[in-house]
């Protein structure tokens, strides 16, 4: 078994090279292509100083941050890091109030 195995179907955070960080859970990896299902991109945030932070203890300052409203599926290329999440960091990810255009001007 490799060792990301573990990790599917597990919450995690990803970080690609030019496309950003996302969350959600671990379908399928493959060299450095992953599938997300459940998925937001994690557009900015506050309340946390890095993605391993936000990771660990998700973000004290949600109201502040722009998470896009969940995929269902997303296949993402690039990816340089692969962070699990914590409970409650999924816990407050999850929190965070769908961004948007409209609802944010």
């Amino acid at each position: 078994m490799a060792l990301i195995d573990t990790l599917l179907n597990k919450y995690i955070l990803v970080k690609t090279q030019s496309s950003g960080c996302f969350a959600g859970y671990l379908k399928a990896k493959e060299n450095n292509e992953v599938i997300l299902t459940n998925c937001r991109r994690l557009w900015s945030w506050t309340g946390a100083d890095s993605e391993t932070d936000l990771a660990t203890n998700g973000t004290s300052l949600p109201h502040l941050c722009s998470f896009s409203a969940p995929v269902a599926e997303i296949y993402l290329t690039n990816v340089i890091e692969i962070i699990p999440v914590t409970e409650i960091a999924q816990a407050s990810i999850q929190s965070v109030s769908n961004w948007s255009v409209q609802s944010n001007g």
